[in-house]
Parts: C-alpha cells; structure tokens; sequence
C-alpha cells in the first residue's frame, strides 16, 4: 500500500504528527527492520489495512482543553472508528475533564478511545487524568520479553574513565549539583576523549564539551532503553559505587562500554514508571484496565530527523527503538482495530470487555498487585475468543458522573432526570469488567455485594470460566 494513501487526512491543533505511534497501529509489513541491527525482524503494525487521520491538539509540553474538545467532536464528525489518545495531566473531576467529556461523546457513537495511564510522578500526581475514566480504555506500560543493553566495564588501552566528582568545575558553586554532569558543571579539559562516570545529567552535553561516553548511576527506569546521542550505559547505585571506588585510586583508569545487543528477559511486568492505581476519582471503579507494550518498541520514524532529534546527531534510519508512555496507547488502539475488523458490531464496552477477561497474567508480580498490573497483558488473539462480555451503555452512567445539572451538560440532555434511572446497584453501580472494593483495614472483615450482568457471545453451549 503506497505510504500516500495511508493517512486519509489531518487537523491541526498544535504538534507535529508521530510517525512512531502511526506504524505501530496502521505500519506495513517490513522485512529485516531494525535499528542498526537491533531488534532485527519483520514489522509490522496491528492491522495494515487500516486508515488514519490525525488530529494535533499539543504544542510542546501543553494541550488546550479546548483543542482536545474540538478535536473530538471533529474526529466524530468524520466517522471514525476509534480514538488512540495519550496526553495526560492533572487530576480533575469528569465535569472539568475535556477528555472524559470527549470519550463520553464518543462512546455514545461507538467510538473506543483508548489512552495511556502516564507516568509514575509525584504523589498528587500520581493518577493521571487518563488513568480514571470510566469511558475509556486505560493502559499501562508493559514489557515485551527483550532489552536492549550496553554493558560498561573496566578495560585497559580502551577509553580514559573519570567521574563527574573528578571533572568537576572548580569555578562553580553549586554543591546540589555535584555528580551531575552538564556544560556548567564540567570542566572542559577534563573530560575531553573521556568516558565521564555521572550521577545524571545530559549526554549531548558531555558531547559537547568532547566527551566519549556516559555512565550514569541510577536505580530508575533499569528496564528502559533510551536512543542517545554518546554511547551511555545506566548502571544501578551498587554497580556505580564499584565503578567509582575503580577510579578514585587508580592513576589511569580506562572503560568501554560495549556495543548494545538484545538480550531475553521475563515478561510480561508493568514499567516502573508507569502510573499505578487507586482511582483518585472513582474509587469502586479499578483503573487503569489493560497493559500493553510500552518499552523497547521498533517502530518506524523520518529520515529527515537523526535517531535522538538533537541537531549535533548525523545518525538516521527508518525505524528506532523507542520506550515512551505514548507507545502502550497505539498498540492498544491497534489491538482494537483488529477485534473491530472481526466483529464491527461490537460495542466499545464490549471491546473492552473483551481485552480485559482475555488478558495474558503477569508474570513478574508487582508492588501494587492489582493496582500496578490491572487485568493483566492484552492479548489479542484470545480476545477474539469470548464467551461472556460485560456491557455498559450511555444509561450506565449517570451514578458515577453524580449530579442531574453536571450529567445535563455532559450529556447534551436538557431532560435527564436521575430519579428514573435505577442505580444499577451494590457497590459500583456500573456493570465494568473488574470489580474493586477499597478498605482502610486489610484485617477488617466486611461484606461487599457487586451485581454484573453478562451477555454471551460465543456459541451457544460455550463453557466460560471468568471470575
């Protein structure tokens, strides 16, 4: 299929379109791709056939509430048949969500939208607005079963090591920046030809100033493999510390760090930095839903830009390995695609359903269980293979967005009158695919009731196990 009759369309409302997340859900088949030799195979997105039109609602690091409503009420407008949206922010309530409001208009003509959960931050912004909506696809950021690594070690005649601590600019007076390494806070002549040993700071930077190589010391983000300007390895604090205690007394310390390779790893696990649960929002409803490969992707990009986007790289090529929250959506987005080409009578809420009763167990447990894995990894082909689904409606609403006046607006409903709609009853009062109940006391005993209602829609004397 010629790359021209790919995307149908575009609006703008802001940032450039993303060729990597385009690829992921809509990309052909390619034989042998890879990046410079890693990640080596035949690529392909979800479901090739498919068409995109893109809608740009961010410039830079902001979106417009406004541009993201527009956006919606455009990409309805158009017919399309679902949503892969990944911006996120802070935490707000569905009437003051632009996002909430959209999914909700969307889903009433049964569009899926389909959002990442974001990124593990700060405490009260842990919970990302994506990750709470009751009428959108969450995913978290999952693993595939490899890693890119680039191993450092002590080799002599190799490279001259030395660490932020030694190359530090004396003329600079800034002891929280000590171990950091940046322009300012490097001296020049000793770093250049070296591979400087840092607690963080900006590879460019070292580049800059004529470095060779990055090592940084962290216990962050060790399942990440990022495309950088110098050959950098991250290390955890254990392994810094023997590096560091290699050249503090030695007179000529050498290093190399070796060229990446693919290594196989256990899988699936959620991300460290992906965000988590509780839903801040509504608490009866468990978010976010699905998890979905977010880390280490080949996917395609522009060879009119180097691999890393900085100016000072020559480097390009036709597919990159990329690890960003944004990446887990598309290949969710795609997933549904597929479903949808099977069934295209199935609902979003079927969809969803379908991901979230077929998905693949964690196999690496985490930190916050349910909370940090949800219903598990997507899986699609199984998903094409159900028995029982749960359906949600527009009716199923109204008691998680609460008030007559709030649901009036939502809804576009000068009519809606909460007093003839029944809760739908028990704890959550939303027929939804999981089931949570949030306790102060894990000793404490109590008794939760959850009413759900399920359709089948595999055959007729189809056996389905589900808890």
């Amino acid at each position: 299929m010629p790359a021209n009759s790919k995307v149908l369309g575009a609006r703008s409302y802001g940032l450039e379109s993303r060729l990597i997340l385009q690829s992921t859900i809509a990309g052909v088949s390619i034989e042998g791709a890879s990046m410079y030799g890693l990640g080596q195979g035949t690529a392909r997105g979800a479901v090739p056939s498919s068409r995109l039109v893109i809608y740009k609602v961010c410039y830079e690091d902001e979106c417009s509430d406004m541009d993201l409503m527009v956006a919606f009420d455009d990409a309805i407008q158009d017919g399309v048949d679902m949503i892969s949206l990944s911006v996120g922010g802070p935490l707000s309530d569905y009437f003051s969500d632009a996002i909430a409001i959209g999914s909700f208009h969307a889903m009433k003509k049964g569009i899926l939208t389909s959002g990442s959960s974001g990124l593990l931050l700060e405490l009260e912004m842990a919970r990302m607005k994506m990750a709470q909506r009751p009428d959108c696809t969450t995913n978290m950021i999952g693993c595939t079963n490899r890693e890119f690594l680039s191993t450092p070690s002590p080799k002599a005649g190799m490279y001259p090591l030395t660490s932020a601590a030694q190359a530090w600019n004396d003329s600079l007076q800034m002891p929280d920046a000590e171990g950091y390494c940046f322009v300012e806070t490097l001296d020049t002549n000793k770093v250049k030809g070296k591979i400087v040993l840092c607690k963080g700071g900006s590879d460019s930077d070292i580049k800059e100033i004529g470095g060779v190589g990055m090592i940084v010391t962290s216990d962050d983000s060790l399942d990440t493999g990022v495309t950088l300007v110098l050959p950098t390895a991250l290390v955890n604090s254990e392994r810094g510390a023997k590096m560091d205690k290699y050249i503090n007394p030695t007179k000529n310390p050498y290093a190399v760090i070796s060229k990446s390779k693919t290594v196989n790893v256990s899988a699936p696990f959620v991300a460290s930095f992906s965000s988590r649960g509780p839903n801040l929002v509504s608490p009866t409803i468990s978010k976010p839903d699905i998890v979905a490969p977010r880390i280490d992707v080949l996917a395609a990009c522009s060879k009119l830009v180097a691999v890393t986007g900085e100016t000072m790289d020559n480097r390009v090529d036709a597919c990159n390995i990329i690890s960003r929250t944004a990446m887990a959506c598309p290949h969710a987005t795609g997933v549904a695609a597929y479903i949808k080409t099977f069934h295209p009578e199935w609902s979003p809420a079927t969809i969803k359903s379908a991901f979230m009763t077929t998905a693949s167990e964690m196999k690496i447990g985490d930190l916050f269980a349910e909370w940090g894995s949800s219903a598990g990894q997507i899986d699609p082909t199984k998903a094409l293979d159900l028995g029982l689904i749960y359906e949600l409606s527009e009716r199923s609403y109204p008691f998680i967005i609460y008030s007559e006046a709030i649901l009036s607006i939502v809804t576009r409903n000068e009519n809606t009158n909460c007093s003839t709609i029944s809760p739908f009853g028990a704890h959550d009062a939303l027929n939804y695919a999981s089931m949570n109940v949030q306790v102060e006391n894990p000793q404490s005993s109590t008794t939760i009731a959850f009413i759900r209602t399920v359709i089948n829609v595999g055959p007729e004397n189809h056996l389905t196990r589900q808890w």
